[in-house]
């Protein structure tokens, strides 16, 4: 709650020097995260190190490519689900998404859990037709 306040205390003193522009929340983070920095340095929590000159970093996190077939993906996929009928996208996404039991899933939509796994059964194949339709691939 301290550092919220002197975050939105700084902020309020920088405002004559706020740019229009700039993006407001982003300059707003920048303040937030010297003031926590700030902070972690009074406590010694954090120690900086000077880099490594010769050093050669690796980012961990996929490159851009694989970002960007991520991200199609997932359209892709949103895309499927849209076309589905609601109540096969309603207990696909229970049962993958949420993670319910059979049972669980029964009891939220109020019907028997055969039609609970008929439902899901019929959703895979509708949900695989439409993505299958979407790619533009033929049987």
């Amino acid at each position: 709650m301290d550092l919220a306040q002197d975050t939105f205390l700084k902020a309020w003193q920088a405002m004559p020097r706020w740019r229009e522009d700039a993006q407001f929340g982003t300059w707003l983070l920048q303040i937030a995260r010297n003031a926590a920095l700030d902070v972690l340095r009074r406590r010694n929590v954090v120690a900086f190190e000077p880099l490594d000159d010769g050093a050669a970093y690796v980012d961990p996190g996929p490159d851009p490519e694989a970002q960007l077939h991520t991200r199609q993906r997932f359209r892709m996929l949103e895309a499927a689900l849209r076309a589905i009928a609601v109540e096969h996208r309603e207990v696909l996404l229970l049962r993958e998404v949420e993670d319910l039991s059979y049972a669980e899933i029964a009891a939220t939509l109020g019907v028997a859990e055969g039609t609970v796994k008929s439902r899901l059964a019929r959703a895979r194949v509708a949900l695989l037709e439409q993505t299958r339709r979407i790619r533009g691939e033929r049987r």
